[in-house]
């Protein structure tokens, strides 16, 4: 009996086989998926795996989301958060599953923060009418900040300047009210006759509000540092949904002037160190700086707390004395960098990064670093050292640069020191020293030229400023149009490794001719001993057979001490930006940052290295 069942069976199959092709025989869907709307909670890490069944080999996801994972295969997909949705309002992204030629479009939302009923949300007016909520604390949204609706604008920061000790970073409440005497034509003032509570915000909050109107902030992955038209497209719609909700309210817009230019920019309540002048933001193209408190460009956003708002603990600052410290060669050369925060100096740490030859010691917030061993190599030896002040994550750190002279076995240059002419090259006389290798000195040339600096529709892309004039030479030489740098072509005719100095090799020629740095402005007001030590160079250019240093314009008799008003000017070899200028130095009354035509006639003076 169980075979004839078995047979009428197969008959059946052969039967049905005849009538249905290969390619219409179904063992299961090719792909089968159910779950094309995913709602995810608000939590990172929160998942939903949703079955898949196919007969493809391969399942792909396709998406593009920041705070969305997605992990496929030919049995499940399982959706994940990357991060908490601390927002107002659920998102939503779109993600494509395929299998062979079958797609499925898949919704995946993810919700957002429950907002009590008493909750702020971001674009909601204040109380008082006057302001917009900007900012909603993440872990309690009955707390937050808010902007002015409207802002000062074409006023000074305060019209007349003067140091009020406002240096927090972050607490603009706590500036406001050192700026006791500001009328409501100040920029303080102005926040003030808003009403209680209304102050004009730090620095660091002026940060918050930049990010809140550009949707990312500054150094934040996706900040684009251009012009208002040339930032990315996220950035225009968040500027624009800002400015909207501002608008909404009446208020005026952030950014007036958002698609020219560098945009404008808003005073912080947070001082310089000494008062003249206070931070500022720039929110077209972002920029921090300090500007003059009389200046009249720059407007005023007032800030106000909403709710039980709890200033964070101040930044950690610090600032260093100097950078750079160079010890002699011997064992037990000391050099010291004082350090100044607004922390207790007693948290200074210090860590050399090689202390095999130099080590430390901390007092009054001084640090001293003293060579432990002399330097019996035969170059300079340096290390870099990490400064620390602060206590757990609220720290703040500075390098500091210890270098230490190559012990020195022949005579070291000096100052004003005749070197002799060679075979190859000129003599000249010594004006620089290295502090941290003696036997390595800047002389100039003999002789001084009046001369043109070249041709001014050139522009060799040289640095507007440096410390070796070589380097720049070196520019200049490989450039197609070199032979134009008049200057430079003259100082080669000197011989070999003459160049024009720069600007800042100036200033050390300057600096020993004078005796030290002054910007006094005139020859005749500087200190006796700055005169004297000007009549002494002379000397020795004059004993030498050299062309004086400075001298009066009509009579190169009459040199130093001698000579009255702004006295002569060297051709240095830093170009201005676009080329058509360069700088120059005055030696009368000094003066670095003077920019000429280079096609106008000037002092130079060539300069050039020399080794023991």
């Amino acid at each position: 009996m169980k075979k004839i069942f078995f047979c009428m069976l197969a008959l059946v199959a052969a039967m049905l086989g005849s009538c249905v092709s290969d390619e219409e025989v179904r063992i299961m869907p090719e792909f089968s998926y159910s779950d094309n709307e995913v709602l995810l909670p608000r939590a990172e890490g929160s998942s939903y795996t949703a079955p898949i069944a196919t007969t493809e080999p391969v399942v792909t996801a396709e998406y593009n989301c920041e705070w969305l994972s997605v992990e496929v295969n030919t049995r499940h997909a399982i959706f994940t958060t990357l991060s908490e949705n601390a927002g107002e309002e659920n998102r939503s992204t779109e993600v494509i599953l395929r299998a062979g030629d079958f797609m499925e479009e898949v919704t995946v939302t993810q919700q957002c923060l429950e907002v009590p009923d008493n909750g702020l949300v971001v674009g909601q007016q204040t109380e008082d009418g006057l302001g917009m909520i900007f900012w909603v604390d993440p872990e309690n949204p009955t707390v937050g900040k808010a902007i002015s609706l409207q802002r000062l604008e074409g006023k000074a920061f305060e019209l007349s300047p003067k140091y009020h000790e406002a240096t927090s970073l972050i607490d603009g409440k706590a500036n406001t009210a050192l700026f006791e005497e500001h009328t409501a034509e100040e920029a303080a003032g102005y926040c003030k006759s808003l009403g209680e509570g209304w102050y004009l915000p730090a620095v660091r909050e002026l940060h918050e509000l930049f990010a809140a109107y550009n949707g990312v902030g500054y150094g934040e992955d996706g900040f684009t540092n251009a012009v208002p038209d040339a930032i990315s497209d996220r950035e225009k719609q968040a500027r624009a949904a800002f400015d909207k909700l501002l608008t909404d309210l009446g208020g005026t817009i952030i950014n007036k002037a958002a698609a020219t230019g560098n945009g404008e920019s808003y005073w912080s309540s947070t001082e310089n160190e000494d008062g003249t002048k206070a931070l500022y933001i720039r929110f077209g193209k972002w920029a921090e700086d300090a500007g003059s408190k009389t200046g009249t460009s720059r407007f005023v956003r007032c800030m106000f707390h909403v709710g039980d708002f709890k200033v964070p603990e101040e930044p950690t600052t610090i600032k260093l004395s100097t950078q750079s410290i160079a010890l002699e060669a011997e064992a037990g050369s000391a050099g010291a960098t004082t350090v100044t925060s607004n922390k207790d100096l007693s948290t200074i740490a210090v860590v050399i990064a090689d202390p095999s030859w130099v080590g430390y010691a901390v007092a009054d917030g001084v640090v001293t670093f003293t060579a432990s061993s002399a330097n019996e190599t035969d170059a300079i030896r340096s290390t870099t050292a990490t400064i620390t002040v602060g206590a757990g994550e609220n720290t703040a750190t500075a390098t500091v640069t210890i270098s230490q002279a190559k012990k020195i076995t022949v005579e070291p240059w000096k100052l004003g020191e005749v070197v002799p002419d060679t075979d190859k090259s000129k003599g000249g006389i010594v004006v620089w020293v290295d502090p941290t290798d003696g036997t390595r000195a800047k002389i100039v040339s003999m002789k001084r030229e009046k001369i043109a600096w070249g041709d001014n529709t050139f522009h060799f892309g040289t640095p507007t400023n440096g410390d070796e004039g070589s380097e720049i030479a070196a520019i200049i030489m490989a450039h197609a149009q070199a032979s134009t740098c008049t200057i430079l072509t003259w100082a080669q005719s000197l011989g070999e490794g003459w160049y024009i100095p720069t600007r800042n090799e100036l200033t050390l020629f300057y600096d020993y001719y004078n005796g030290n740095h002054n910007t006094k402005a005139a020859i005749e007001t500087l200190p006796a001993e700055e005169l004297a030590q000007r009549d002494a160079v002379e000397k020795i250019f004059a004993d030498a057979g050299a062309d004086p240093v400075c001298a009066a314009a009509d009579d190169p008799t009459i040199t130093g001490s001698k000579v009255t008003g702004n006295g002569e000017g060297y051709w240095s070899i830093n170009e201005k930006s676009d080329g058509t200028q360069a700088f120059y130095v005055r030696f009368g009354s000094y003066n670095n940052g003077l920019q000429g035509s280079k096609t106008g006639s000037r002092l130079a003076r060539g300069m050039r290295v020399v080794k023991k």
